[in-house]
């Protein structure tokens, strides 16, 4: 499992570093927690190991208690305050995002797709909660502090593994985000 992670992050990561490195230089993790199988303060250690993180996108995390130890881990080891917001939706497999807040700012949705406000800019995005089945991804519109360029940062779990039916689900997922 982790060595399928590390490939997968540093997939998500050399893509992100490539599209935006130069202009831009942010970087940001997606990670499966696969919570059921998960201690959260061992999540905690490995997420403090990677250096220079300015946004995370969680998926399965627990509950507020398990955001919470990787917020406070995070703002320890690297000094610098985050950001973070768990997802309404997804019981004990929810959504998080995580940012800092020493380079980023939340500033108000102005795309169109159809979304929950949650506070703090954060937003559910409706739209790609197909027939209201599967869970909405959670996101933020965010403002670099320095460049003052915009982004709508989204992480997302998407629907699997079910047979046909949940591959035509992820497929209207996918057209829909």
């Amino acid at each position: 499992m982790f060595r399928r992670f590390v490939w997968l992050a540093g997939s998500i990561l050399v893509c992100v570093t490539n599209a935006f490195a130069v202009e831009d230089g942010f970087r940001a993790v997606f990670w499966n927690l696969e919570s059921g199988d998960s201690d959260n303060r061992h999540i905690a250690n490995q997420m403090i190991e990677k250096k220079d993180v300015d946004f995370w996108g969680l998926s399965e995390v627990n509950d507020q208690r398990a955001l919470s130890t990787f917020e406070k881990a995070l703002e320890k080891a690297h000094r610098t305050d985050y950001v973070a917001k768990l997802s309404r939706e997804g019981g004990g497999e929810r959504l998080a995002v995580l940012h800092r807040s020493d380079r980023f700012e939340g500033v108000p949705y102005t795309g169109r797709a159809r979304i929950d406000h949650l506070g703090a800019h954060f937003f559910e995005v409706d739209s790609i909660n197909v027939g209201g089945t599967v869970r909405p991804g959670l996101a933020i519109q965010l403002r670099e502090k320095e460049s003052k360029r915009e982004y709508i940062v989204m992480v997302n779990h998407w629907k699997c593994c079910g047979g046909d039916d949940d591959k035509a689900r992820r497929a209207e997922q996918a057209a829909a985000m």
